[in-house]
């Protein structure tokens, strides 16, 4: 599992690029993430994506 938090947002925030610079970048990790592991991902692997306002 990776963890990857941001701060300063609300739920539902990667909705809002454009307006919330941290929006590109947890779209940009989560594809990172979905082709470094496509071919090796285990069985119940998966992307956590935290906010905290």
């Amino acid at each position: 599992m990776t963890h990857l938090r941001y701060n300063g947002v609300t739920h539902g925030f990667v909705d809002q690029v454009g307006y919330a610079p941290q929006a590109e970048d947890a779209l940009k990790e989560a594809a990172k993430f979905v082709k470094a592991t496509k071919r090796r991902l285990p069985v119940g692997g998966r992307l956590l994506v935290a906010f905290a306002s």
